[in-house]
Protein backbone atom coordinates (compact mmCIF):
# COMPACT_ATOMS: atom_id res chain seq x y z
CA UNK A 1 0.00 0.00 0.00
CA UNK A 2 1.32 3.43 -0.93
CA UNK A 3 1.53 6.03 1.80
CA UNK A 4 0.10 9.31 0.58
CA UNK A 5 1.50 12.49 2.08
CA UNK A 6 -1.21 15.03 2.89
CA UNK A 7 -0.92 18.27 0.94
CA UNK A 8 1.07 21.04 2.60
CA UNK A 9 -1.14 23.70 4.17
CA UNK A 10 0.88 26.82 5.10
CA UNK A 11 -2.07 28.19 7.08
CA UNK A 12 -2.33 25.19 9.39
CA UNK A 13 -2.87 26.01 13.08
CA UNK A 14 0.61 24.65 13.97
CA UNK A 15 2.18 27.37 11.84
CA UNK A 16 0.62 30.27 13.72
CA UNK A 17 2.19 31.99 16.70
CA UNK A 18 1.27 34.94 18.91
CA UNK A 19 -1.78 36.97 17.80
CA UNK A 20 -2.41 34.58 14.86
CA UNK A 21 0.68 35.74 12.99
CA UNK A 22 2.22 33.22 10.64
CA UNK A 23 5.17 31.40 12.17
CA UNK A 24 7.58 32.78 9.56
CA UNK A 25 6.53 36.35 10.43
CA UNK A 26 7.02 35.58 14.11
CA UNK A 27 10.42 33.98 13.48
CA UNK A 28 11.58 36.96 11.42
CA UNK A 29 10.36 39.37 14.11
CA UNK A 30 12.19 37.38 16.75
CA UNK A 31 15.31 37.28 14.56
CA UNK A 32 15.07 41.07 14.27
CA UNK A 33 14.87 41.33 18.06
CA UNK A 34 17.94 39.11 18.47
CA UNK A 35 19.77 41.19 15.84
CA UNK A 36 19.03 44.44 17.72
CA UNK A 37 20.18 42.87 21.00
CA UNK A 38 23.39 41.62 19.37
CA UNK A 39 24.10 45.07 17.90
CA UNK A 40 23.53 46.60 21.34
CA UNK A 41 25.92 44.09 22.92
CA UNK A 42 28.52 44.85 20.24
CA UNK A 43 28.18 48.59 20.91
CA UNK A 44 28.65 47.98 24.64
CA UNK A 45 31.72 45.90 23.80
CA UNK A 46 33.55 48.77 22.03
CA UNK A 47 34.47 50.85 25.14
CA UNK A 48 35.78 47.72 26.83
CA UNK A 49 38.28 47.27 24.00
CA UNK A 50 39.78 50.73 24.54
CA UNK A 51 40.17 50.38 28.30
CA UNK A 52 43.79 51.24 29.09
CA UNK A 53 44.42 49.12 32.16
CA UNK A 54 43.14 45.59 31.94
CA UNK A 55 43.82 42.93 34.50
CA UNK A 56 44.31 39.32 33.48
CA UNK A 57 40.77 38.50 34.67
CA UNK A 58 39.39 41.39 32.65
CA UNK A 59 41.32 40.23 29.57
CA UNK A 60 40.01 36.69 29.91
CA UNK A 61 36.45 38.02 30.29
CA UNK A 62 37.07 40.11 27.18
CA UNK A 63 38.07 37.00 25.22
CA UNK A 64 35.00 35.07 26.41
CA UNK A 65 32.78 38.06 25.57
CA UNK A 66 34.32 38.34 22.09
CA UNK A 67 33.88 34.60 21.43
CA UNK A 68 30.25 34.78 22.55
CA UNK A 69 29.67 37.81 20.30
CA UNK A 70 31.22 36.11 17.27
CA UNK A 71 29.19 32.96 17.94
CA UNK A 72 26.01 35.04 18.19
CA UNK A 73 26.78 36.85 14.92
CA UNK A 74 27.45 33.57 13.09
CA UNK A 75 24.27 32.05 14.53
CA UNK A 76 22.23 35.09 13.49
CA UNK A 77 23.72 34.95 10.01
CA UNK A 78 22.66 31.32 9.66
CA UNK A 79 19.24 32.14 11.09
CA UNK A 80 18.57 34.98 8.66
CA UNK A 81 19.83 32.96 5.69
CA UNK A 82 17.62 30.04 6.69
CA UNK A 83 14.54 32.24 7.14
CA UNK A 84 14.98 34.27 3.95
CA UNK A 85 16.01 31.40 1.66
CA UNK A 86 13.76 28.93 3.52
CA UNK A 87 16.47 26.37 4.23
CA UNK A 88 15.63 24.48 7.40
CA UNK A 89 19.16 23.28 8.15
CA UNK A 90 20.35 26.83 8.73
CA UNK A 91 17.91 27.18 11.64
CA UNK A 92 19.59 24.35 13.56
CA UNK A 93 22.40 26.55 15.02
CA UNK A 94 19.78 28.88 16.49
CA UNK A 95 17.87 25.96 17.97
CA UNK A 96 21.08 24.67 19.58
CA UNK A 97 21.94 28.19 20.76
CA UNK A 98 18.48 28.49 22.35
CA UNK A 99 18.94 25.20 24.19
CA UNK A 100 22.37 26.30 25.41
CA UNK A 101 20.88 29.57 26.72
CA UNK A 102 18.60 27.59 29.04
CA UNK A 103 21.59 26.40 31.06
CA UNK A 104 22.94 29.82 32.20
CA UNK A 105 19.44 31.02 33.05
CA UNK A 106 18.86 28.06 35.36
CA UNK A 107 22.38 28.26 36.85
CA UNK A 108 22.03 31.99 37.56
CA UNK A 109 18.64 31.41 39.14
CA UNK A 110 20.01 28.67 41.43
CA UNK A 111 23.11 30.70 42.35
CA UNK A 112 20.94 33.71 43.14
CA UNK A 113 18.77 31.65 45.47
CA UNK A 114 21.82 30.11 47.17
CA UNK A 115 23.48 33.49 47.63
CA UNK A 116 20.37 35.00 49.23
CA UNK A 117 20.10 32.03 51.58
CA UNK A 118 23.72 32.45 52.68
CA UNK A 119 23.39 36.23 53.16
CA UNK A 120 23.05 37.51 56.68
CA UNK A 121 19.70 39.21 56.10
CA UNK A 122 16.46 38.56 57.87
CA UNK A 123 14.32 35.59 56.94
CA UNK A 124 11.50 37.73 55.53
CA UNK A 125 13.88 39.78 53.37
CA UNK A 126 15.57 36.63 52.04
CA UNK A 127 12.19 35.08 51.30
CA UNK A 128 11.10 38.13 49.28
CA UNK A 129 14.39 38.14 47.35
CA UNK A 130 14.09 34.39 46.73
CA UNK A 131 10.52 34.65 45.49
CA UNK A 132 11.45 37.55 43.20
CA UNK A 133 14.46 35.64 41.83
CA UNK A 134 12.38 32.53 41.24
CA UNK A 135 9.66 34.52 39.45
CA UNK A 136 12.23 36.25 37.22
CA UNK A 137 13.93 32.93 36.53
CA UNK A 138 10.68 31.18 35.64
CA UNK A 139 9.70 34.06 33.34
CA UNK A 140 13.11 33.91 31.63
CA UNK A 141 12.88 30.13 31.16
CA UNK A 142 9.33 30.37 29.78
CA UNK A 143 10.32 33.19 27.42
CA UNK A 144 13.33 31.23 26.19
CA UNK A 145 11.14 28.16 25.69
CA UNK A 146 8.63 30.23 23.71
CA UNK A 147 11.41 31.58 21.48
CA UNK A 148 12.67 28.02 20.98
CA UNK A 149 9.14 26.88 20.06
CA UNK A 150 8.81 29.66 17.47
CA UNK A 151 12.10 28.73 15.80
CA UNK A 152 11.25 25.03 16.07
CA UNK A 153 7.89 25.56 14.36
CA UNK A 154 9.57 27.67 11.67
CA UNK A 155 12.02 24.80 11.13
CA UNK A 156 9.11 22.37 10.86
CA UNK A 157 7.24 24.69 8.47
CA UNK A 158 10.20 25.06 6.12
CA UNK A 159 10.96 21.33 6.27
CA UNK A 160 7.38 20.30 5.46
CA UNK A 161 7.11 22.95 2.77
CA UNK A 162 10.27 21.79 1.02
CA UNK A 163 9.30 18.11 1.27
CA UNK A 164 5.76 18.66 0.01
CA UNK A 165 5.19 17.88 -3.68
CA UNK A 166 3.57 21.27 -4.15
CA UNK A 167 5.13 23.19 -1.28
CA UNK A 168 8.44 24.10 -2.84
CA UNK A 169 6.87 25.52 -5.97
CA UNK A 170 5.37 28.99 -6.04
CA UNK A 171 2.79 28.01 -8.62
CA UNK A 172 0.84 25.59 -6.46
CA UNK A 173 -2.52 26.19 -8.08
CA UNK A 174 -1.17 25.47 -11.56
CA UNK A 175 0.48 22.27 -10.40
CA UNK A 176 -2.70 20.98 -8.81
CA UNK A 177 -4.64 21.28 -12.04
CA UNK A 178 -5.17 18.05 -13.90
CA UNK A 179 -4.84 17.92 -17.66
CA UNK A 180 -6.41 15.05 -19.54
CA UNK A 181 -5.45 14.42 -23.16
CA UNK A 182 -8.42 13.27 -25.20
CA UNK A 183 -7.85 12.17 -28.80
CA UNK A 184 -9.85 13.95 -31.47
CA UNK A 185 -12.55 12.03 -33.27
CA UNK A 186 -11.32 13.07 -36.72
CA UNK A 187 -7.59 13.65 -36.53
CA UNK A 188 -6.13 16.02 -39.09
CA UNK A 189 -3.98 14.34 -41.73
CA UNK A 190 -0.26 14.93 -41.55
CA UNK A 191 1.24 17.08 -44.30
CA UNK A 192 3.01 15.22 -47.09
CA UNK A 193 6.48 16.46 -46.21
CA UNK A 194 6.05 15.23 -42.61
CA UNK A 195 5.89 11.63 -43.85
CA UNK A 196 9.28 10.20 -44.70
CA UNK A 197 9.62 7.40 -47.28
Amino acid sequence: MIRVQPPFDPNEQNYLCCCNYHIMTGAKSLASFYTVVTIFIAICFIPWLYEKQQSSASASCLVVYLCFLLLAIATLGCLWYGLVKERERFLIPMLIFSIICFIPIVVIMVLRILSTISMSVGFEEALIIDITSVIYGICAVLLQYWFFAIFGNAYSHIKHKSRSPTGGNKYIQQLEQVYIAVPKENPEPLPDDAIEP
